[in-house]
């Protein structure tokens, strides 16, 4: 929650930014009437309505407060002693009703500040999304920041989260900066990884290890006679003479594979009696 901070209710109420929250408010009672039938049952509705209501409630605030400030030398005041009797007693009325008048006005704002705002802001987002009431949606948020912009919740908003982000920084300059869990190492110095051992599997060929293979490929003692004449019988060069300009062919001799044994035909009982009528 954020903090209650002193809005521009004087600002407010002296300059012209009184006249223009009326006009907000008569947009705002115009959009009420010409919608309600229509959107009465939606789900943002209640959101508008409760903050069309607020605004009244604060404009009736800031009437009262104006009334009370009415200048004294009134003409239509009776003159003599007797008037100045009158005149003093509406003075002292009003000295004792602004400051209660300023101090509801400031709870009504700080009320906004803390919750009202984010949730009219929310609806009204979620009307804008709607493309066939987007022009609705539109009304309502530039009417709902130009309210916030004349009673002074703009800039406090905008102190309160300048100040929730100067903390966060604070706290993150003060912590101290641990290694997670599973990395080795001194947080002060450089963090230089941990060794890993590699998972090498072995030959299913009589359990050999596979790390037990020769390192130097030339040495001849490792090396198999019978490898390389396979390699060199399987291609085998043509050497029949070639005209300049023809390729050489190259020939792979096939083996003769192994002649498949014929299976013997089994038959059942029935195949050997009518075997013999043919």
């Amino acid at each position: 929650m954020a903090e209650s901070s002193d809005f521009q209710i004087v600002s407010l109420l002296q300059n012209d930014g009184l006249q223009e929250l009326r006009q907000l408010q008569n947009l705002l009672h115009l959009f009420h009437h010409r919608n309600k039938n229509q959107h009465r049952r939606s789900v943002w509705w209640r959101s508008f309505d409760n903050f069309r209501r607020e605004c009244k409630c604060l404009l009736d605030e800031a009437g009262k407060w104006t009334a009370a400030s009415v200048e004294l030398s009134n003409s239509t005041w009776p003159k003599g002693a007797k008037g100045m009797k009158i005149r003093m007693a509406v003075a002292q009325k009003n000295a004792a009703r602004k400051p209660e008048l300023e101090l509801k006005m400031q709870q009504r704002l700080s009320w906004w500040q803390n919750g009202l705002i984010k949730k009219w802001w929310i609806a009204f987002t979620h009307v804008l999304a709607l493309n066939q009431f987007a022009q609705l949606g539109l009304f309502l948020i530039a009417t709902l920041a130009r309210i916030s912009r004349l009673t002074g919740l703009t800039a406090a908003l905008e102190q309160a989260a300048d100040a929730e982000t100067e903390a966060l920084i604070t706290r993150f300059a003060t912590e101290e900066i641990h290694n997670p869990p599973g990395v080795a190492g001194d947080s002060d110095g450089e963090d230089i990884g941990e060794i890993v051992q590699r998972h090498v599997p072995r030959s299913p060929n009589k359990g050999r290890d596979l790390t037990t293979a020769p390192s130097n490929l030339g040495d001849g003692a490792n090396i198999d006679p019978h490898e390389n004449q396979t390699n060199e019988a399987l291609y085998q060069e043509d050497q029949t003479p070639s005209l300049p300009g023809q390729k050489r062919k190259f020939t792979i001799p096939v083996t003769p594979s192994a002649s498949k044994k014929k299976m013997r035909k089994t038959g059942n009982a029935i195949d050997d009696l009518f075997s013999g009528l043919l």
